[in-house]
């Protein structure tokens, strides 16, 4: 649940719908929202520094981003394994995911 407490990273492209609920959310209940910058959502280092820096708690993701975040947190040499660590939220909506 968004709260005044959490801290929203803007991923959603507007042309989603997932963005209004970033957006929104953050708005409605006097969250804080960070927003990226055009095409941030594919730059997986600055989503992680953004996360990291602002403490980030909120995050919505479709699956295929969530595979790819965790594969690269998981493979950085820059040690981003404690920036998810602020993440209370991690929510997936958009597509199917099957795991293997």
């Amino acid at each position: 649940m968004i709260n005044t407490d959490m801290t929203i990273l803007q991923v959603a492209p507007c042309s989603f719908d997932a963005h209004f609920e970033e957006i929104i959310g953050a708005l409605y209940f006097a969250g804080t929202i960070i927003m990226l910058p055009p095409n941030g959502n594919l730059d997986l280092k600055l989503m992680c520094n953004l996360i990291e820096i602002h403490q980030i708690t909120f995050v919505l993701l479709v699956p295929t981003m969530i595979d790819l975040l965790s594969t690269y947190v998981s493979n950085t040499s820059n040690n981003h394994q404690s920036t998810l660590q602020t993440l209370k939220i991690l929510s997936s909506a958009g597509m199917s995911y099957f795991l293997d």
